[in-house]
């Protein structure tokens, strides 16, 4: 699920993923939340099988690979 509305309070509540994590038979599931304010409540990785990702969370990746190419620049050059 990638979500990204203009909501200013949470859409993908705790107990709405918990309807969906049961129908789902618990099968995993991965949210990628790029809303600022965010549209899924934290409390939703409580629950088994969901995965919840934020901008955050993307930034700091975005931020490890731009580390790893720098050094990996810095040792071809």
């Amino acid at each position: 699920v990638v979500s990204s509305t203009a909501s200013t309070a949470p859409v993908l509540t705790r107990e709405l993923m918990q309807r969906v994590a049961k129908q789902r038979r618990y099968r995993p599931l991965v949210i990628i939340d790029i809303a600022v304010p965010r549209d899924a409540e934290p409390a939703v990785t409580e629950i088994d099988g969901i995965y919840l990702f934020d901008i955050d969370d993307l930034e700091r990746v975005v931020a490890s690979t731009m580390q790893a190419r720098q050094a990996a620049a810095d040792v071809a050059t």
